[in-house]
């Protein structure tokens, strides 16, 4: 990411910094975890934020991705700023039950999104535009 080790060093005790990982480690990764935060300014898709509802994290995101979260799952940031950022991590953090809610909804949520679906809604959109 460009940050200086030194920089990381100073919030050690605070942070996991983890260097690239294979693939296939994501899965793992994510599931060791309770939320994905992901305030992006601009994000294609952003198909973490699908791999994090399917390891079962809540997710508080910025509307300036695809928008994976929904009420059941997460927060969405009114504007990726500090302190929409700090706001929402905070009511994570205090509202516990809430986030284990958002949690055990995840994984439900998830299965929306799977390639037979995808296969399906295409299909369904060829049918409308074909007849």
């Amino acid at each position: 990411m460009g940050v200086p080790r030194e920089v990381i060093a100073r919030y050690a005790d605070r942070i996991e910094y983890r260097p690239n990982v294979p693939r296939g480690a994501v899965p793992a990764i994510l599931a060791e975890h309770h939320a994905l935060v992901f305030p992006t300014h601009f994000e294609g898709a952003g198909i973490v934020l699908y791999e994090a509802l399917a390891a079962g994290c809540a997710l508080i995101q910025s509307d300036r991705a695809a928008l994976a979260v929904t009420p059941a799952t997460g927060l969405l940031l009114p504007e990726p700023t500090s302190d929409a950022l700090h706001a929402a991590m905070l009511e994570t953090i205090e509202q516990r039950d809430r986030l284990d809610a958002w949690r055990a909804a995840a994984q439900a949520e998830a299965a929306r999104y799977s390639f037979a679906r995808y296969r399906e809604g295409i299909a369904a959109l060829l049918g409308e535009i074909l007849t």
